[in-house]
């Protein structure tokens, strides 16, 4: 026998809420900026700023792709991004001598690498474990999708952002 079942109206509003969170490339940067601005942790206008320099980077096809793997705890890898750059642009806001535009790219492809590392079972040594290689996974990825965005002081942030896992970081930029 053949179950039939009726999608209720809760159904629809839950399938069109996770497609529009899947296909909007904004979609994290929106729900996070309300919440920084409700708090008054940033204003319109420095959010306006930082979607300007992050733009890039969201209308590329591969954020689409990187941002909806799982990360830590609840959040997907869009999320967690998104996080890092919020917070990575307020300290960066309050810091003397720190080039914004530098802390906020990095911090949006800090772990801008295309596969899901929370399902991997295969053995391997420590060195060779996500903790320890995914920076330098995602420096190729970010110079490959974005290298005019990509310099020496992006480049070490992404690699030293897992010290002391990682490389010690050598610009105030990279510490952010």
């Amino acid at each position: 026998m053949i179950e039939i079942k009726l999608l209720t109206l809760l159904d629809l509003q839950g399938a069109k809420y996770l497609m529009n969170k899947n296909l909007d490339k904004y979609y994290e940067f929106n729900e996070i900026s309300e919440l920084y601005i409700k708090k008054g942790k940033l204003t319109e206008i420095q959010i306006l700023t930082l979607k300007e320099i992050i733009t890039p980077i969201l209308e590329h096809p591969q954020w689409s792709k990187v941002k909806n793997y799982p990360h830590h705890n609840k959040d997907n890898r869009g999320i967690h991004i998104m996080k890092v750059c919020f917070y990575s642009y307020t300290l960066g806001l309050k810091s003397k001598k720190c080039e914004i535009k530098k802390i906020v790219i990095a911090s949006m492809l800090h772990d801008f690498f295309d596969y899901d590392w929370t399902i991997s079972c295969e053995k391997k040594k420590l060195r060779e474990k996500h903790g320890f290689v995914h920076s330098s996974i995602s420096l190729k990825e970010a110079i490959k999708y974005f290298p005019t965005l990509v310099d020496d002081k992006v480049s070490d942030a992404i690699l030293s952002h897992m010290w002391p896992l990682s490389k010690k970081p050598k610009y105030k930029e990279s510490w952010i």
